[in-house]
């Protein structure tokens, strides 16, 4: 009887005590939570947005009659931290592309002082390398800005064919629509975002971007960028 009395108090000990060694884990779960890892030092970011892209008139002083049109952009961004942590900072490197379809932009009438609107596709392209900070917040969200020179290029190309426009005083003007018009340049960029991860190693955010660019087409006209592009992003981090 006495030994079956301190089996039935050993089996209710067990009882306790392993519910509690069970759970032991959990209250340390910081330590192996993934969404909380201390290694994640490289992020990565494929970003999906549009950015609005305002023609110029070619005198330079006059307002734009025609209102700015958005081109599609995408791009990929790679930020490499110094340390991990919560507070984080390092270098951000970034390459992007747009185009735009049938944009409005004025040409210039050479020899007759005057212009007039046509429609052209534009092509966007820029690098941009910089730094960055972030602060994690909280366990899956993150907040970050960055800044740094941008190089941007452009190309504003027409149609297969050239384009008579008639003068209201006079004969009529060619436009020859078939010739490219490029530029380079050289701006500042700032960006600011905000992500949160849904795996331990994939996140999705949102961002803003913007940077003054003013491309000079020659013949095929002039556009100003300056307006902020929102931007969403999805990403890996390693």
């Amino acid at each position: 009887m006495k030994t079956l009395f301190y089996v039935n108090r050993l089996y209710r000990h067990a009882l306790l005590v392993l519910p509690m060694l069970c759970l032991s884990p959990l209250a340390s779960a910081d330590f192996w939570d993934p969404f909380a890892s201390p290694d994640q030092r490289r992020y990565v970011q494929a970003e999906l947005g549009s950015v609005p892209v305002e023609p110029v008139h070619p005198t330079g002083t006059e307002p734009a009659a025609t209102a700015s049109a958005s081109v599609r952009t995408f791009g990929l961004v790679l930020q490499r931290a110094e340390q991990s942590g919560q507070f984080q900072y390092g270098l951000e490197g970034g390459i992007r592309a747009g185009y735009g379809s049938n944009r409005e932009m004025f040409v210039r009438l050479a020899g007759t002082g005057s212009s007039v609107k046509v429609r052209s596709d534009l092509w966007m392209g820029d690098l941009t390398f910089g730094g960055f900070f972030s602060i994690r917040a909280a366990e899956r969200l993150r907040f970050y800005v960055s800044s740094g020179p941008a190089l941007y290029w452009g190309r504003a190309s027409g149609g297969d064919r050239d384009t008579s426009v008639a003068q209201a005083n006079g004969p009529a003007v060619v436009i020859d629509l078939t010739e490219n018009g490029d530029d380079l340049g050289v701006a500042w960029y700032a960006r600011a975002g905000v992500e949160w991860m849904f795996s331990p190693r994939t996140h999705i955010g949102v961002s803003v971007r913007k940077m003054d660019a003013r491309m000079d087409f020659g013949s095929r006209g002039r556009v100003h960028m300056d307006e902020p592009s929102y931007l969403v992003t999805l990403g890996y981090v390693y």
